[in-house]
């Protein structure tokens, strides 16, 4: 039987390892919740056993094993799995089409992929597939072998994720052990979560912020609840907060513009924690839920993939808030990060400018060595920053406050705008809509404004109400109206759907 009477440091903390205590500790506490039906530690023991018993037996080298991504017990447990096993996971969404997905698997060089044979029923034909189920086995002895289990090499990637590049080829982001355990030493020194705590995961498995809402509550001994990808996302999520008492939340802030208009009605008095990530959180949103949490905090997390999923943090308190363009502030770096704002000519400046970061949490290159352009060496050092591309500035308490994204920062006519800017305004007489710019048929840049039909504005007023609190110059060369924005799963806006759309428009 493994002793686990010895506590860790901070120093000494690894995710690995605390997810292995976890797993015996809290045996009999409810793990996750899937489907309408829950799983305990030991059924995750069971699982994991199973899979990891597979894979010993196919004698796997490659460090990186993928893993098809559904919204099923298998998925959660092979993560897990895989992680205790050693290796690194690389998340693959079952939806993405057959091109993408051949693309990932080349760049990240996988030979293996384990999926669920129940819901997936043609995988990838070019590497080795290893199918299982949901079921659990009753003749699998759930105890693991101590002596397999060694988790001190920081240096080992934990799990590689891919992101849009700007050549149209995915970039791969490797993060390391190192990089992970830096994390959530974060949250283990300024959260005080407990076994007790009930965490939803609402995200998709390849978009890393999934990995927070996962990850945390089994190192605690909590309770995960999955929500489900079928229904109203936004419904199905108040529906999920009220009925089991969620305790901490982690949502992209876009949710809250579908929420809004239900606030009144709600309340949450079990929601301690609710955490934001993935885009801004406007003001009036973040004012607006916090009156359904009477016991609750509103807490806006920053960071890109690069950095390893959260790296700065701002607590909400509308008394000590200054903001920009009704945004609220990122807040502080983490421990152990650090960032310099640079000018378009990557010289540091006081200014308003492009936020670089470095440190324990950050990366320093990506797979293969793509996109180089993106990490820079500044004030004559070896240190490397990693370029977010969004633009920053600092307030006087030492607060991060968010203007926009570089790509978002345009110049027409001569004029320098940011979409944000244009957004805030246009927010003051309208819901329910996102600005936009797009290359139209001359190659000229346009202001495209997506209304949603509900909002039914006359088209010829609104245009009189916004010269009244726009400069020319900033506003929009066409508006179009459409039934809802798309988001994607994740719940942030969908630009590549919204420019099909102006495609369409202009064709």
């Amino acid at each position: 039987m493994l002793n686990f009477s010895h506590s860790y440091t901070l120093e000494q903390f690894s995710f690995r390892q605390k997810i292995l205590e976890s797993l015996f500790i809290n045996v009999n506490n409810d793990a996750l919740f899937i489907k309408n039906k829950l799983y305990t530690f030991f059924d995750l023991q069971i699982k994991i056993k199973e899979i990891i018993t597979v894979l010993e037996s196919k004698n796997i080298q490659n460090q990186r094993v993928g893993v098809y991504c559904t919204d099923d017990f298998f998925t959660y447990c092979a993560i897990l799995a895989l992680i205790l096993h050693g290796k690194s996971f690389v998340p693959l969404n079952s939806k993405y089409p057959e091109n993408r997905l051949a693309e990932m698997i080349s760049l990240s060089g996988l030979d293996t992929i384990i999926y669920n044979h129940e819901i997936i029923e043609n995988p990838f034909i070019t590497c080795e597939n290893i199918g299982f189920s949901n079921a659990l086995n009753s003749e699998i002895k759930p105890l693991f072998d101590s002596e397999k289990y060694s988790f001190t090499q920081e240096n080992r990637e934990a799990y590689l994720l891919f992101t849009s590049g700007t050549t149209g080829q995915p970039k791969g982001v490797s993060i390391s052990d190192s990089n992970l355990n830096s994390f959530f030493k974060y949250f283990k020194k300024h959260f005080r979560f407990t076994a007790d705590e009930k965490f939803i995961q609402v995200f998709e498995l390849t978009f890393d912020v999934s990995i927070f809402s996962f990850l945390m509550p089994i190192q605690l001994g909590a309770c995960c609840y999955i929500l489900p990808q079928t229904g109203i996302r936004y419904l199905e999520m108040i529906k999920m907060l009220q009925q089991h008492k969620i305790t901490v939340a982690t949502f992209v802030p876009t949710v809250l513009n579908y929420i809004h208009p239900y606030t009144p009605q709600l309340n949450f008095p079990s929601l301690k924690y609710s955490f934001f990530i993935g885009d801004k959180l406007n003001v009036h949103l973040a004012e607006n839920w916090l009156k359904t949490l009477p016991n609750g905090k509103i807490i806006n997390f920053y960071g890109p993939t690069e950095a390893t999923i959260m790296c700065a943090a701002y607590e909400w308190n509308p008394k000590q808030t200054t903001f920009q363009n009704d945004i609220v502030p990122l807040g502080k770096p983490f421990d152990g990060i650090n960032y310099i704002v640079v000018d378009e000519h990557n010289i540091p400046t006081d200014e308003k400018g492009e936020l670089c970061l470095n440190g324990k949490q950050v990366i320093t290159s990506y797979l293969n060595a793509v996109n180089e352009d993106k990490f820079i060496q500044l004030n004559n050092s070896n240190a490397i920053y990693y370029k977010t591309g969004d633009i920053v500035s600092i307030d006087s308490h030492g607060n991060l406050l968010f203007h926009d994204r570089i790509d978002n920062q345009l110049k027409i006519n001569g004029h320098r705008i940011e979409l944000s800017e244009v957004e805030y305004h246009l927010s003051k007489i309208l819901n329910h809509f996102t600005i936009c710019a797009f290359k139209n048929k001359e190659s000229l840049t346009e202001l495209v404004l997506f209304i949603e039909s509900k909002v039914n504005i006359e088209v010829a007023v609104f245009q009189e109400r916004i010269k009244k609190i726009l400069p020319y110059y900033m506003l929009p060369n066409r508006i179009i109206e459409i039934d809802s924005i798309p988001l994607s799963f994740n719940s942030k806006i969908d630009k590549n759907c919204l420019h099909e759309i102006y495609l369409k428009e202009i064709s």
